[in-house]
């Protein structure tokens, strides 16, 4: 049953849903917009039962039906032929006219391990390597066969092992869908949103479908959102003062560019200038979720200011695992990257 609520200003952590033009996912931590990016359903992650329904030999490649009309691309060296049914997993969703990109090395993930059915070795996260090999030294034998990734939260194998347990019993599943099903069909849906994040919805379909909670207004409608959203897509954002920062995309970069030299002036010091530039383009950076590489033109500034503003962009950024921080170039531009999604 789909659940209806009018309110959701009470929440800190949450996303919203807005279908109103374009959908979009809205991203809200502490109450206020974090990230905004088009809302499309990732395929990436998904397990389907595939039937081979064209064979290219040039390209030791297939195009498989995966059911309800999805089509995918497998380029793997596999004896298959016309109508043969395999276990595939999505590991690229489709770009342009090409088909989601497949293979058949699968990973099942758990909340803290993740289970590869064809794999052999054994893995640990690498932000708690040391401690995890000592907690799994005897336990990692009580394993089922195959390879694993211990996750960073794994630190009680006798609950653990009952994940893994329940990981190898669905790869049991798969395999006996694959022995019995006629039909090519979806197996595993790999849900896009966090485990436990709260989702509001004006869609009622997604909704329904989903389970998440339908909220009748658009973010667009709302007085306290529809400021930040709108100014999300313009190139010149104001700062306090006066100031602005001018955000362009090309084909090889963003530049974010401190335009000092617009409207009243108000007193400020360069000094001050930059700091409001810095914290409002990294606010920016992560609402407009951009990607590759991206330069700051902060105004001319001596060593000492330099690190303050590198460390004011080092906390804004300190829980996005997609940057990667440079700091100035010889040229005084602050440089970073935050890493490109698959399409």
């Amino acid at each position: 049953m789909m659940k209806t609520d009018k309110s959701f200003t009470e929440d800190k952590d949450f996303i919203f849903i807005d279908k109103f033009k374009d959908p979009v996912l809205v991203e809200f931590k502490e109450g206020q917009i974090h990230r905004v990016r088009p809302y499309k359903e990732s395929l990436v992650g998904n397990i389907y039962l595939g039937r081979v329904d064209h064979r290219v030999p040039q390209l030791k490649a297939y195009f498989l039906d995966l059911g309800q009309g999805q089509r995918g691309f497998l380029q793997e060296d596999l004896d298959l032929a016309k109508g043969d049914l395999v276990l595939v997993q999505v590991a690229k969703d489709a770009y342009s006219k090409k088909y989601p990109g497949l293979k058949t090395d699968l990973s099942i993930p758990g909340d803290r391990l993740v289970y590869f059915p064809q794999g052999k070795k054994l893995y640990y996260s690498l932000k708690n390597k040391k401690t995890l090999k000592k907690i799994w030294q005897k336990a990692k034998n009580d394993l089922p066969p195959g390879g694993w990734l211990i996750r960073t939260g794994a630190q009680d194998p006798k609950r653990d092992l009952e994940e893994a347990k329940d990981l190898y019993q669905v790869w049991q599943k798969f395999l006996q869908e694959e022995k019995l099903s006629p039909k090519a069909k979806c197996l595993y849906h790999k849900n896009q949103v966090p485990k436990g994040q709260r989702v509001y919805t004006n869609d009622p379909d997604l909704a329904r479908e989903r389970g998440w909670t339908h909220v009748e207004d658009s973010l667009y409608h709302m007085e306290d959102y529809r400021k930040d959203l709108e100014e999300l897509n313009k190139v010149q954002v104001p700062l306090e003062g006066g100031s602005l920062i001018r955000i362009e995309k090309t084909a090889a970069l963003t530049s974010i560019d401190v335009d000092s030299s617009q409207g009243p002036d108000q007193g400020l010091t360069p000094e001050e200038i930059n700091i409001l530039a810095a914290k409002k383009a990294s606010q920016q950076i992560l609402r407009r979720d951009l990607r590759g590489m991206l330069v700051i033109d902060f105004i001319t500034c001596d060593q000492d200011k330099k690190k303050d503003l590198e460390k004011i962009l080092e906390e804004a950024f300190q829980e996005d695992p997609q940057a990667i921080l440079y700091g100035f170039s010889p040229m005084g531009l602050y440089e970073l990257v935050r890493k490109r999604k698959e399409k």
